[in-house]
């Protein structure tokens, strides 16, 4: 008699890898891929812990796994050297630069439709901190700033936002 094994079909996922500049960046990631994460792409958040950009690339590169797509969120309020210098290595390792302007309070600000022109890396950071900063002590708690209403609403108007969505789900 001939015993017959039931196999489970594997199913291949899309692995993505987006590495965050710092503990914000990843958390906020974490709160996006649970509102937007589906079973057909498989998502690991990394954090770097701040420094240069090139620092920060160099870190996501780093990172062990057979990744289909690597991304990294970067604030572009450092030297502009020092950011070419990052575009460039991440080019050559076909890696996706997402860069906030000129950091990712400013993008928190915008989707809170609260634009600022003109203001430097620490005002948005201050202004943010004001408001938000004590709020935040996990991922979950980015739904109660923004809920995915709002998300869903400002994702066509921010082009950074839309982009990060678009790296996450496709």
């Amino acid at each position: 008699m001939v015993a017959y094994q039931r196999y489970k079909k594997k199913i291949i996922k899309k692995t993505t890898l987006f590495f965050g500049e710092g503990l914000l960046d990843s958390l906020f990631l974490e709160y996006l891929k649970s509102i937007y994460s589906s079973k057909k792409i498989h998502i690991t958040i990394r954090r770097g812990r701040g420094g240069d950009a090139k620092k920060i690339v160099k870190d996501c590169i780093k990172v062990f796994g057979d990744f289909k797509k690597r991304a990294v969120l970067l604030d572009n309020d450092k030297p502009a050297k020092e950011v070419l210098d990052a575009r460039k290595i991440a080019k050559e390792n076909n890696i996706i630069v997402i860069e906030n302007t000129p950091c990712l309070e400013a993008l928190f600000l915008s989707i809170l439709d609260k634009d600022y022109e003109n203001k430097n890396t620490k005002w948005y950071k201050k202004e943010f901190e004001k408001h938000h900063k004590k709020e935040i002590q996990s991922f979950y708690d980015f739904n109660k700033i923004f809920p995915k209403e709002i998300i869903e609403e400002k994702r066509e108007k921010i082009s950074n936002l839309k982009l990060i969505i678009e790296t996450l789900t496709k």
